[in-house]
């Protein structure tokens, strides 16, 4: 009823809403493919051993937006190991505490005004 999403979806949708998921015909799981990135946020996720060092959080940005800014960071180097990111259906449930979706909003700055060159700069850079 209450899906995790940005400030900027809860400000210009109608409340409260949900997603249908994949259509039955598709796999369960969704690998991103290498020089693709999707956000993911740091609830409710799962880390293999070897990507432990992906657990880190960037500490210089709001906490609204520093998983997501991990996330494109982690897919990128992924990349430079053999791996990738994949999505499965949820395993739990998130009751949802209120928020104030202008105050969110306002958190989330960095990730509507930087994102794009954040993505742009981790596509072209490489660890060689």
């Amino acid at each position: 009823n209450m899906p995790d999403v940005d400030a900027i979806f809860r400000l210009t949708r109608k409340l409260p809403c949900s997603f249908g998921g994949l259509p039955p015909d598709l796999p369960e799981v969704l690998a991103v493919p290498p020089r693709s990135f999707l956000p993911y946020n740091a609830q409710a996720t799962v880390h293999l051993y070897e990507a432990f060092w992906g657990l880190l959080l960037p500490v210089t940005v709001h906490g609204r937006v520093s998983d997501i800014w991990r996330a494109y960071l982690v897919q990128r180097l992924l990349w430079d190991v053999g791996q990738v990111v994949a999505f499965v259906p949820p395993y739990v449930v998130h009751d949802r505490v209120a928020h104030d979706y202008l105050k969110d909003f306002h958190a989330e700055l960095d990730l509507y005004l930087k994102g794009t060159s954040l993505v742009a700069f981790l596509a072209r850079w490489s660890s060689d």
